[in-house]
């Protein structure tokens, strides 16, 4: 748990985070500003052992 890795997907950066119910991923900008925040989320699920993000 706490594991994380940016991957490129269709020419983005994708975060995915390993929380404690499971996986997320996001994209976004300017994580520190929250005026100009933007986040976009993605379902995931698990295969085995691979991680699915879904687009």
């Amino acid at each position: 748990m706490g594991g994380r890795k940016i991957v490129e997907v269709d020419e983005r950066s994708i975060g995915v985070f390993h929380l404690d119910d499971g996986y997320v991923a996001r994209t976004g900008r300017s994580w520190v500003d929250p005026d100009r925040t933007r986040v976009r989320s993605y379902p995931v699920t698990t295969d085995g052992e691979r991680i699915v993000i879904h687009l």
